[in-house]
């Protein structure tokens, strides 16, 4: 996949008509002439990056440039690897210079004089450019040429690179030492749509949301209103992720650990529908026991006892691991918005993951637990309507008039033609401008089913879920619901294998795919990242890139999703990244089209005449197999006047399917897929570029900290005088002060030092019961 933004850049990097052209950049097309026939490594990565025909190969030059000592080396033509790479438009070759961790981003040649940036924009190299940017710490934008000027000196007003720093503030920001704003604004999967109407349709699904303090809307958009979201004081800072400061970190021992907790669990009270509090709570206690204390056995303790509290919440609120009650929605998606935040804050840690790949697993573990928590209680709210709103409900009259073969239909029919010849066009006509009867309107009907998924939604948008996460939501509670009407119909002994009830249920849904239609939307796609970094996500959270192979992957994370380049328009592989980044309405296409093709098959399927009509009909219907074709025949419930479906092509399917007997009936329900990460381009462009942004880092409120350092003190206080009663038995009258004294200046230290962490496995998670961590925990 090839991604562009919104500038017009050159022909590509093998086009040398811009470098032939310039008298700068010939110089160091003509510098390769310097290189002896006898190639060592380092020439040869010159030569191959300097190939006009193909683009080079990836491995091939990861492989070369592990033989080369010094990458920053200009001997003999004067030009470095990375000036060379810039020169014939090659940015992956700037990735893999980087990973090394050796790279010298602003070392010139000695030809022209020129650093790699002033390259950049003296050939208006924009991907390269970018990938410069990406390390913009290491970048030097005040070294000058032999006459003065720097890089931004050399940008040409009105040209293509000039635009792209006057948009990214590079013409103002020369001396700004944290990264500049790359990314684009960021796109909400919300709606237009007034959240009191939301509000009133999640009632009307049976649920409510907590009740918070008055004006809450108001005081997200003007938090300093409120003395207890003072965010005031940090207007003027941004959180440092890379060092640790003051009011940024929590301080705390492990004897906190059981009050920090239940402070944890009282959040959705004390801060509704902040999600990002208590990540905040664990992030900053994780800082602190990693950075300060620099204790890896506390940090995973921590972690995990935090991650098995939170699930066991989740658990128990709704029952058990995946019970037929409904859950609370609101608590379930709470907390999977609190986990994606935790996992957005350690992300901007840098090389977290790395020294802790146990925790990001248990992460991806958690957001997966969670998720199904959440899909499960809307489909046990949604299941017991299916029969009444989906398969039942019935709008159309000739449908409730429709006689079968298999019925008794005399008086039945008696009266359908005593009422069709006493009722005039006139007065069918004035029946459609009247009202449903009272008793039609209390039948429940589709829109029903439909308030419970945009209940689901509601509090997905409420608690500022990712939208590649809802996308997961949605998708899965989609793909359940479309399974379980499928698998209904077609075990049906009544009516519903019937033409006539194929087209009421395919109206019936046609209820749910216009809201859908109404509330979709698409995950942005990043666009800081490209096709060779994308397809080595996630390992690059826990192994360094030049150690990753595409061809032999390492075991570890499990239970994600990773990025193969689309060959069609439409992605219908889950396993693929790429499948959540399309639409609502395509991924539920895909999920509702087994449904939708048997529907259409129960509309044609007596009209079939010969084979070849038969062949032509299943070839269209291409997710549903010749299994379910035989035996929703078989079942069938023919119209009184209705041909029958002819032997000779019942003889014809049931010998396919003795040629391929691996077919499946019923479609599987409960299914668990991978889970799909964002990257850190995603959740900065979604969470940091926004008006708001202050509100989604990971601060505390004065109250929320005032409550941690009481417990400490507490603890602390009580446990030092605890020490201090002891010494004071142990000893005699005489030796009391002296023993005081030495109890007050080392208690702290000794403490800390003497303390073990608790166990990880004090609590064991629940979804991770069996050692097998991929079971399904449907």
């Amino acid at each position: 996949m090839e991604f562009t933004s919104h500038w017009s850049i050159s022909d590509g990097p093998r086009n040398m008509t811009d470098i032939v052209g310039d008298k700068k950049a010939r110089k160091i097309w003509d510098s390769i002439g310097l290189i002896s026939e006898n190639q060592d490594p380092w020439s040869s990565l010159v030569v191959l990056i300097s190939q006009s025909e193909d683009e080079p190969d990836a491995a091939t030059l990861a492989d070369l440039l592990r033989h080369v000592s010094d990458i920053n080396v200009r001997h003999p033509t004067g030009v470095t690897l990375l000036i060379y790479a810039i020169v014939f438009d090659n940015p992956l070759f700037i990735e893999l210079l980087h990973s090394t961790g050796r790279l010298d981003a602003n070392l010139p040649d000695t030809i022209v004089g020129y650093t790699p940036l002033m390259w950049c924009f003296h050939l208006e190299r924009q991907k390269c450019c970018i990938e410069l940017l990406n390390f913009w710490g290491e970048i030097d934008l005040d070294a000058t040429t032999e006459t003065g000027s720097t890089a931004l000196d050399l940008l040409v007003p009105g040209s293509t690179m000039y635009e792209f720093a006057e948009e990214h503030e590079l013409l103002t920001s020369a001396r700004r030492s944290s990264i500049p704003d790359l990314y684009k604004a960021p796109p909400t999967f919300t709606t237009d749509v007034d959240h009191t109407i939301d509000n009133i349709a999640l009632q009307a699904a049976g649920l409510t949301l907590e009740e918070s303090e008055p004006f809450e809307a108001e005081k997200r958009l003007n938090p300093v209103s409120d003395p207890f979201n003072d965010y005031s004081r940090t207007d003027s800072i941004a959180f440092d992720f890379d060092n640790l400061h003051p009011d940024q970190f929590i301080e705390f021992a492990d004897y906190d650990i059981p009050r920090i907790l239940e402070l944890l669990m009282q959040l959705p009270l004390k801060k509704p529908h902040k999600t990002c509090t208590p990540a905040a709570v664990i992030f900053q206690c994780i800082r602190y026991a990693d950075r300060r204390r620099q204790s890896k056995a506390l940090v995973e303790s921590f972690t995990g006892l935090s991650l098995t509290k939170i699930l066991s919440t989740i658990v128990s609120s709704s029952g058990g691991v995946v019970s037929e009650n409904p859950g609370d929605i609101v608590s379930q998606s709470y907390w999977l918005s609190a986990l994606c935040f935790l996992f957005y804050y350690l992300y901007r840690e840098e090389s977290f993951f790395k020294r802790y790949p146990k925790i990001l697993q248990d992460l991806i573990d958690g957001i997966r637990a969670t998720l199904v928590e959440l899909v499960s209680s809307i489909n046990s709210r949604v299941a017991p309507l299916i029969d009444s709103t989906i398969l039942k409900y019935t709008s159309i009259e000739q449908v409730k008039q429709t006689l079968y073969r298999s019925d008794w239909n005399l008086f039945k029919k008696r009266r359908g033609k005593a009422k069709d010849a006493n009722s005039t066009s006139y007065d069918k006509i004035l029946t459609l401008l009247y009202p449903p009867s009272v008793e039609e309107q209390k039948k429940p009907s589709p829109l029903k089913v439909v308030q419970i998924f945009g209940a689901m939604l509601y509090v997905l948008d409420l608690h500022h879920l990712h939208p590649l996460i809802a996308q997961q939501c949605l998708s899965l509670s989609m793909k359940w619901f479309s399974s379980c009407v499928f698998n209904k119909i077609i075990s049906d002994k009544r009516k519903l294998l019937s033409r006539a009830h194929a087209i009421q249920i395919r109206l019936n849904l046609s209820a749910i795919e216009d809201w859908i239609k109404n509330h979709d939307f698409t995950a942005p796609v990043p666009n800081m990242i490209d096709e060779f970094m994308w397809q080595r996500f996630p390992f690059t959270l826990i192994f360094d890139l030049k150690d990753i192979d595409v061809k032999n992957l390492p075991p570890e994370p499990r239970n994600i999703t990773s990025y193969r380049p689309k060959k069609t328009n439409v992605i219908e592989d889950a396993s693929n990244s790429l499948f959540y980044y399309q639409s609502f309405y395509c991924i539920s296409q895909i999920h509702m089209k087994p449904l939708l093709q048997l529907l259409q098959w129960l509309q044609v399927a007596t009209s079939m005449r010969d084979e070849e009509s038969l062949m032509a009909t299943s070839s269209m219907l291409d997710r549903i197999n010749f299994l379910q074709l035989l035996k929703s025949i078989g079942r069938y419930k023919y119209e009184l006047e209705e041909p029958k479906f002819k032997s000779s092509l019942k003889k014809k399917l049931e010998a396919i399917i003795n040629e391929s007997p691996s077919q499946e009936l019923y479609l599987p329900e409960k299914t668990l897929p991978a889970l799909t990460l964002p990257t850190i381009a995603e959740l900065i462009d979604f969470y940091a570029n926004r008006e708001d942004g202050l509100e989604f880092l990971p601060f505390l409120t004065p109250d929320i900290q005032d409550d941690l350092n009481e417990i400490h003190d507490q603890n602390l206080k009580s446990i030092t005088t605890a020490a201090t009663d002891d010494n004071y038995n142990d000893n005699d009258s005489e030796d009391d002060d002296k023993g005081n004294e030495k109890v007050s200046d080392t208690a702290e230290n000794e403490l800390f030092s003497t303390l073990n962490a608790p166990s990880a496995a004090a609590q064991k998670p629940l979804w991770a019961i069996n050692s097998d961590i991929e079971g399904n925990p449907w």
